[in-house]
């Protein structure tokens, strides 16, 4: 606390960056997209996406895709409430370092598919393997640069 003639003063709350906030929006946004389609098909996307486009894409399209998408939407969940804690502690070096794993899943499933015959599973399972990946590393950097701050006490 501060004193300005004699009277105490609340500290100025430093506010988070706008880019943090943009990045915690975007994935919230993602998330209930993902929960949204979940909801909306009452948990089968795979039969949704069959009976919806038969006749536009392969049988086999979107095999595995129930079980690829509620483990995406628990990745993401775990990512995301990850990333508003590091908004919320101002960490955006934690915050980077969970941006990670969408920068690299992103490129490799835009890249690694072959979109005029497309295998749906594949994107949201590479997906949430970066996801995990990069919520595990994020979480870890943040536990490991928290215990380097705190200094050992010399009794």
């Amino acid at each position: 606390m501060s004193r300005v003639n004699g009277k105490r003063m609340l500290p100025v709350a430093r506010k988070t960056p706008y880019w943090q906030i943009a990045v915690v929006v975007a994935l919230a946004a993602l998330w209930v997209a993902a929960s949204a389609l979940l909801v909306l098909t009452r948990g089968d996307p795979e039969g949704f996406f069959r009976s919806t486009l038969a006749g536009h894409a392969r049988r086999d399209a979107f095999n595995d895709l129930n079980r690829a998408s509620v483990l995406f939407l628990v990745a993401h969940t775990c990512l995301l409430v990850v990333a508003i804690a590091a908004a919320r502690c101002r960490r955006s070096d934690v915050l980077a370092v969970l941006l990670l794993g969408p920068a690299i899943a992103l490129p490799i499933c835009y890249f690694g598919q072959e979109w005029s015959d497309p295998e749906w599973f594949l994107v949201p399972a590479v997906c949430m393997i970066c996801w995990i990946v990069s919520t595990a590393v994020g979480g870890s950097y943040w536990i490991v640069s928290k215990l380097r701050r705190v200094e050992p006490s010399r009794g």
